[in-house]
């Protein structure tokens, strides 16, 4: 299993490549942070990986941060990117508020964090649990448990708006289909179909599954959230939508962060392409009385 997981970073790498387009996304989403994240407020931060995003609530002046991830070794490196830079940390946690890490699936698993939370997090995982109404139920207890009322709920997802109309959808290593969730009917001669590039109706659209076929790998399937079934779902649990945007939007601030003047930051239409991939989104916890 961990095998496979490097293989798919590795196909990710080569569909949406690296340094450059990785730090403009990371901007995105500090333009994301910078907007609703306020100083000395706390941060829930589910499915939070590696912890790559420890800088941004170090730049937000962030008092109380908790890291939740299903994988024991992913929060083994955010630990351990917290004990390299902890002087620099411990200036916004203090030595009493070092983040807290968790280790909990969070598709079978409802945590409700406490005291509650001004803000909760998801970058770039809400496609693992899409696929099963119960695991987006779960997920959105947690959520909604663990947010103060008008407490923010900020995610970045896969636009699945962008990538089929952008081109991207011809890349060698990538086919889409308008499928929700993984459906019987896309097995033996329909997939065949779909891998030559042909297009598979569906009434609701819920999202599109997106799969990478690399030239080493067996083609390794994720799902692309459409906006609409995204602004149901997060409707339902009391989230209302107050802002989304992607690399367009935030231009003027992605050059704002660049700050080094000797090194033009040079984007071209392939990143820029590439980038319209990731759209970010801004959500409001409003509970029903």
């Amino acid at each position: 299993m961990q095998r496979r997981n490097q293989q798919r970073k590795r196909d990710a790498q080569e569909i949406l490549g690296t340094g450059l387009q990785r730090k403009v996304l990371n901007w995105m989403k500090r333009f994301l942070a910078q907007k609703y994240i306020k100083h000395n407020t706390a941060v829930l931060d589910l499915c939070c990986g590696r912890g790559q995003d420890l800088f941004k609530y170090h730049h937000q002046r962030v008092n109380r941060l908790i890291m939740i991830d299903a994988a024991e070794q992913e929060l083994q490196f955010a630990q351990a990117t917290y004990a390299q830079e902890e002087a620099l940390f411990r200036s916004t946690f203090g030595r009493e508020r070092a983040p807290t890490f968790l280790c909990s699936d969070l598709r079978v698993n409802t945590l409700t964090i406490q005291p509650k939370v001004e803000t909760v997090c998801c970058q770039l995982a809400l496609h693992y649990l899409w696929a099963e109404q119960e695991h987006v139920d779960n997920f959105f207890h947690t959520v909604t448990s663990s947010l103060l009322p008008k407490g923010f709920f900020l995610l970045t997802i896969l636009d699945a708006e962008q990538i089929p109309v952008n081109g991207l959808k011809d890349h060698p290593y990538m086919w889409f289909s308008p499928t929700y969730p993984y459906a019987k009917e896309e097995k033996g001669e329909k997939k065949s179909e779909m891998l030559e590039g042909k297009e598979v109706e569906h009434e609701e659209k819920r999202a599109y599954t997106f799969t990478y076929k690399g030239r080493i790998t067996e083609p390794v399937e994720e799902i692309i959230i459409t906006k609409a079934s995204l602004l149901r779902e997060c409707s339902r649990h009391s989230l209302k939508w107050i802002q989304d945007y992607n690399v367009d939007d935030v231009k003027q601030a992605i050059f704002a962060f660049h700050t080094n003047p000797d090194v033009p930051l040079q984007i071209s239409a392939d990143d820029w392409l590439a980038l319209r991939m990731f759209r970010c989104y801004a959500f409001q916890y409003v509970p029903t009385s």
